[in-house]
């Protein structure tokens, strides 16, 4: 099971990205608001816990869209002779944040989904930064992991999962927000 300890630090890690590509309302929206509707949710399925994950799961979900529909930026921490803002990692760990976070929801199903999603988390990893300067805007990388993120979503909401609910609530939001402008 995920702990409740470390709930805080996938905050900062998704939260922090989300905030990279997200607009302050829609970051607001889709923490608060799908965190909401998701405790209406679990009211219903699982009358007992719930905390932040899902309001999480609301960030993460938005980063789903962005990982399909905006272009991975490239970051200034690849070179050497980066300094101060340019270290920003941008939209360069947008696919490790959501595959990381996707891991830790598994981990609420069992330990069997944990190890074989913390297997494809470290793939994730490892292929972010073998692709070095060169691979940093990899989309394909990055579609894999929010089409994976999406499939365990529906997984989720289908076995009744609190965290699938605000993952689609998310995805949702955000691609309707993407929709709407020029």
């Amino acid at each position: 099971m995920v702990r409740r300890d470390i709930h805080l630090l996938f905050l900062l890690l998704v939260g922090a990205l989300a905030e990279l590509v997200l607009r302050r309302r829609l970051w607001a929206a889709c923490y608060f608001g799908c965190g909401l509707a998701a405790e209406g949710i679990a009211v219903v399925w699982q009358p007992t816990g719930g905390g932040n994950s899902i309001a999480i799961c609301g960030l993460a979900g938005a980063l789903t869209i962005a990982l399909l529909t905006a272009p991975l930026r490239p970051s200034a921490a690849w070179r050497s002779d980066a300094t101060g803002a340019e270290l920003r990692p941008r939209h360069l760990w947008l696919p490790a944040g959501v595959a990381w976070w996707t891991v830790a929801i598994l981990g609420t199903l069992s330990e069997v989904a944990l190890y074989i999603g913390a297997a494809a988390g470290a793939a994730v990893q490892v292929a972010l930064v073998a692709g070095g300067e060169r691979g940093r805007g990899n989309r394909t990388l990055g579609r894999l992991v929010a089409v994976g993120a999406l499939l365990v979503a529906i997984a989720l909401t289908a076995l009744r999962n609190i965290h699938g609910p605000p993952l689609l609530l998310g995805a949702a939001l955000t691609y309707a927000v993407s929709r709407r402008r020029p």
